[in-house]
């Protein structure tokens, strides 16, 4: 992870692992409406058994991640801080 800043003339390189719950929606609901809406492409060539059970268990996942304050699943991701000489 560090030789591709390095290659391209950074020095310094720091990386650093974050990590934060990801708000999805209100509720259940909420959140189906969101991401069954990003996901569209992915469901739409699916037979409807196929379709309707997918988006079945997407609905489970997210009343499963379903918080006080909304629905949340964990996310994480790479923070790359580098100096340009």
């Amino acid at each position: 992870m560090r030789s591709l800043p390095t290659v391209a003339g950074f020095s310094d390189v720091r990386l650093r692992g974050l990590t934060a719950p990801m708000y999805f929606g209100a509720d259940p609901d909420d959140a189906f409406r969101f991401v069954s809406a990003q996901n569209a492409g992915t469901v739409r060539d699916l037979d409807p058994d196929d379709r309707s059970s997918a988006l079945g268990a997407l609905r489970a996942s997210l009343v499963d991640h379903h918080l006080a304050g909304g629905v949340y699943y964990e996310s994480a991701a790479w923070l790359v801080e580098a100096r340009r000489p």
